[in-house]
Parts: structure tokens; C-alpha cells; sequence
């Protein structure tokens, strides 16, 4: 499954609603959406806050549990073990705990997350046009709030990107790719 989608437009940090939503995408049997989710968190965390963060950690004993759901163990194992190595190196070195830093400006983004969760659902459904259309509305709000190269706007960026892919559009998300690409990740 393609990984990019969601909240990493709004580059919230993995924690209790992380794990509530994942709670609630495993009791509905949507394990690889669960999955997708995760895995959308733990990039933007080891891209602001690097790859041996507490909070990255947190998200990969998330990501563990629903690859173990997902009859993968292994992985699963494989993600515990670096969450592990994080802990140590965190208890060896409590500097390395350091606060998740919060941008004021991604608390005008509220209205985002529906539009893209939404989004994510029609993409899901097989409705494409509409799905594009909503990630479309999102960017729009979303660079009106924060600016078009805050680092915010990159995964909804690429998001379009894989939509207008899905629609054989592949000139126009190759161009959406290159502004996203083109974002620096610190805002």
C-alpha cells in the first residue's frame, strides 16, 4: 500500500489519539489502513524530531502491535527491537528525551484532518475524482493557513500526487511531486 497519508499534513506528533485511532481502525478489520496510518506518523517524527526520538519509539511499538495483527510477526519483532535500543539510549542519555515541539500556526489546520481522512476514504471507495477534489480543498485551506512551503503542505502535496497517479494523470502529479519535493522540512 502506498504510505504517505493523513495527519503527516498536519505534522502532529504520534500519542493517545494516534493509538485511539489505531485502536479503532484494528476493531474495524481495517488493518492495512492501520498500518498506513502508523507508518504515516513515523516518517514525519524521524524527519522532525530524528530517528532515535522517545516519540519515535512510541509510534514503532504502534506500528509493531498492528504488523502483528496483520500475521507479521517478525516485523513486528524487527520494530520492537529498535523501539528497545531507542528506551536504552534514551535511559543512557535522558538530553535525548527532548519535548515534541509545536508549531501554533498547525492549530488553524483542525478543519484539515477531516477533509483528509475523508479524502483517504473515497480514494479507498474507488472514487478518485472526489477524492482529488477534497485533497485539493485541503491544500488550498492548508497553504491559505500556513503558507505553501510551510512543511505541513508536503504530504498533502504528495497525497494528490498519488491520486491523480491512480487517474492515469501522471504528468500533473509528477508536478505535484516537485513542489513537494521542493518544500524544506523545517518550517
Amino acid at each position: 500500500m502506498l504510505l504517505l497519508w493523513i495527519a503527516v499534513a498536519l505534522g502532529a506528533p504520534a500519542g493517545a489519539g494516534l493509538s485511539a485511532e489505531v485502536d479503532q481502525l484494528l476493531a474495524s478489520g481495517q488493518l492495512d489502513r492501520a498500518a498506513e496510518r502508523c507508518v504515516l506518523v513515523l516518517r514525519d517524527q524521524e524527519k522532525a524530531l530524528g530517528s532515535k526520538h522517545p516519540a519515535v519509539g512510541q509510534t514503532l511499538l504502534l506500528l509493531a502491535r498492528v504488523q502483528r495483527a496483520r500475521g507479521k510477526p517478525t516485523v513486528a519483532e524487527g520494530m520492537e527491537a529498535r523501539a528497545r535500543a531507542i528506551s536504552e539510549a534514551v535511559r543512557a542519555n535522558p538530553a535525548l528525551d527532548t519535548p515534541v515541539p509545536v508549531d501554533p500556526k498547525s492549530q488553524d489546520l483542525a478543519g484539515i484532518t477531516p477533509m483528509v481522512s475523508r479524502a483517504a476514504q473515497l480514494r479507498e471507495e474507488g472514487n478518485l475524482p472526489a477524492a482529488q477534489a477534497l485533497l485539493e480543498k485541503a491544500l488550498q485551506q492548508q497553504q491559505n493557513s500556513i503558507g505553501p512551503r510551510h512543511p505541513q503542505v508536503v504530504n498533502t502535496l504528495n497525497w494528490l500526487a498519488v491520486v491523480l497517479d491512480e487517474q492515469g494523470k501522471a504528468d500533473l502529479a509528477n508536478a505535484f511531486r516537485k513542489r513537494a519535493a521542493a518544500i524544506p522540512s523545517v518550517p
